[in-house]
């Protein structure tokens, strides 16, 4: 797998969950050779930022020489050796890079080859999560039955006066209390996980409310 406007080949591919073992193996062996060579690019950058500090360390073994009186025969030994090892490494980049592609190319042709059977896989997966995620709506909206008159309750007894009751002006437990989130105002469609969050939320204890002191 290669971009038409790239020298080098895609090195990193995501794939879909459940995949069948013939693909799995071909994205395996394709995610290696895409690892290998990433670490050689670093590798490489590594190795040419050598290349300016042998420079530099050449400059100077000339610079003590002369301050010496001496000549140094081998004035680029140290750019040598770092140009040697930038080299190697192209070569290596060169030929894993042909390495990646072909395993991208493979890997490309397993998912082609598999697609159906990865399809069933997939839609089985789908409809058993379709499954849990119906039943956990209808726990929450069952959960909710609940937590309305109980969080009603809190709050009515933590405001009770007995004072205020004994002469008719305490209003009776009415039996509800509310869940609610604030309002979203976006034309965009909202993902249902965020949603999930808010309702979760909403859900939440985050403040208990105060008993009233002057209960009697």
């Amino acid at each position: 797998m290669r971009r038409h406007s790239s020298k080098w080949p895609i090195n990193a591919y995501n794939i879909p969950p459940h995949p069948p073992a013939a693909v799995w193996d071909a994205y395996a062996h394709f995610d290696r050779l895409g690892h290998e060579f990433g670490r050689l690019r670093g590798e490489l950058r590594n190795a040419e930022g050598e290349v300016r500090e042998a420079h530099a360390k050449d400059v100077r073994r000339i610079a003590d020489a002369a301050a010496a009186g001496k000549t140094v025969t081998d004035q680029s030994k140290h750019q040598d050796q770092a140009r040697k090892k930038v080299a190697t490494l192209e070569q290596k980049i060169e030929g894993t890079a042909l390495a990646v592609d072909e395993a991208g190319n493979t890997l490309a042709k397993a998912i082609a080859q598999h697609r159906d059977d990865w399809l069933a896989e997939l839609a089985e997966a789908e409809r058993e999560a379709t499954g849990r995620y119906m039943s956990a709506i209808a726990e929450a909206k069952a959960a909710l039955v609940d937590l309305r008159p109980a969080r009603g309750a809190v709050q009515w007894l933590a405001e009770f006066d007995a004072g205020p009751a004994t002469v008719g002006e305490r209003p009776q437990y009415a039996g509800g209390g509310r869940v609610t989130i604030a309002p979203i105002r976006s034309n965009d469609p909202m993902p249902v996980v965020e949603l999930l969050d808010l309702l979760m939320t909403a859900a939440a204890e985050t403040e208990k409310p105060q008993p009233n002191r002057r209960a009697a």
